[in-house]
This record gives structure tokens, C-alpha cells and sequence, in this order.
């Protein structure tokens, strides 16, 4: 006994709607995945930026302790806590005495 509730070819109108259907679903997904995508984009992005500032901080310390350290003021102390002393009077070599000390 044949089913007769179906009817034996689609029906036009139901093929259509089981395609827009279909087609509904197909760009919902691909705009789910097209979202999740540019969340987790911005989300690295704003840890890059985070890395960013915190790099160029560090930067300006960097360039203060530098700036610091190549004083010629904090060389002398430095030299002097090492136990440099300082030169009272200059040592001059004249050329003949170099040149003596290579023969």
C-alpha cells in the first residue's frame, strides 16, 4: 500500500523553501565563525598593544639609566669606589722614548 501522506515528486514551493532554508543556515554559520574569528583577532591585538606599552616603558627607563651611567660625573664616582685615584700630573713620552721601547 503506496503512502499517499507523500507525494511521489517535490513539490516546487517545498524545494525552494528546504533551499532558503538550507542557504539560512550555511551564512549563519559561516557568520558564527566569521565573528568568533574577529573576536579572538582582537583580542590578540589588544594583548599586542599591551605588550607594546609595557616594552616601551621599559624603554624610557632604559634611556634614563643610560643617560645616568654615561654622565661624566657618575664615571668619576664610579672610578673612585673602585679605588682609582686621580693623576695630580700628566706623564708625557716623548716620541724617542716610545720609539726606544719598541727596538
Amino acid at each position: 500500500m503506496p503512502n499517499s501522506a507523500w507525494p511521489k515528486k517535490f513539490n516546487q514551493l517545498d524545494f525552494l523553501i528546504g533551499l532558503v532554508t538550507g542557504l539560512v543556515v550555511v551564512l549563519a554559520l559561516a557568520n558564527l565563525i566569521g565573528t568568533n574569528a574577529l573576536a579572538t583577532q582582537g583580542v590578540v591585538l589588544d594583548q599586542v598593544l599591551g605588550q607594546t606599552e609595557k616594552i616601551n616603558k621599559e624603554n624610557q627607563i632604559m634611556t634614563v639609566e643610560i643617560g645616568k651611567k654615561a654622565n661624566l660625573s657618575y664615571i668619576q664616582s664610579a672610578a673612585t669606589d673602585l679605588g682609582f685615584v686621580r693623576v695630580r700630573t700628566n706623564l708625557i713620552i716623548s716620541a724617542d722614548e716610545a720609539l726606544a721601547a719598541v727596538r
